[in-house]
């Protein structure tokens, strides 16, 4: 590591600054003090680049830690979900009962799940008599069940883009 030249380099200054003692000429301690301050300048550098070395490792143990705890939060996550197959060849993580915490049955998509990303299924209309629901996020859809949409939902309209290129 560049630390190690460092105090390496402080070793050399300090044997430097005591031959300064046992110098006679002027042109000895003028060629010391050269001598002097390139080893200086060299650890000077090397503390820099220690230093850079340093805040880097820092950095990617930050980056680390919160991908660490992102893992820790998604692995609980998915315990609440479970593989359901709504519509033959259609496949949706489905919130198992007992873990819904008060929040209203919901699926999310396939897709993004293997990608550790919660993304909910909105219904988007009937097609061929079937329910569809999509994936905002990433474009995926799958059929549901043929029932009933609850009575209270709001759905929303496919966009028309035959519309003066408005949607």
């Amino acid at each position: 590591m560049d630390l190690t030249k460092a105090v390496s380099g402080l070793k050399q200054l300090s044997s430097l600054v005591q031959g300064f003692n046992q110098l006679k000429t002027e042109a000895e301690v003028a060629q010391k003090t050269l001598e002097l301050n390139r080893v200086l300048t060299a650890v000077q550098q090397d503390l820099f680049a220690a230093h850079a070395a340093y805040t880097a490792a820092i950095s990617r143990i930050n980056e680390l830690e919160k991908e660490l705890v992102r893992m820790e939060n998604w692995t609980a996550e998915q315990q609440r979900y479970q593989l359901h197959q709504p519509y033959p060849g259609s496949f949706v993580y489905r919130v198992k009962p007992e873990m819904q915490r008060g929040e209203p049955n919901h699926d999310i998509c396939a897709q993004c799940y293997q990608q550790s990303i919660k993304s909910i299924l909105q219904f988007t209309g009937i097609e061929k008599g079937w329910h569809k629901y999509s994936c905002h996020r990433c474009g995926a859809f799958v059929y549901g069940e043929n029932n009933l949409p609850e009575p209270n939902a709001i759905y929303l309209p496919e966009p028309d883009l035959n519309i003066d290129g408005c949607y």
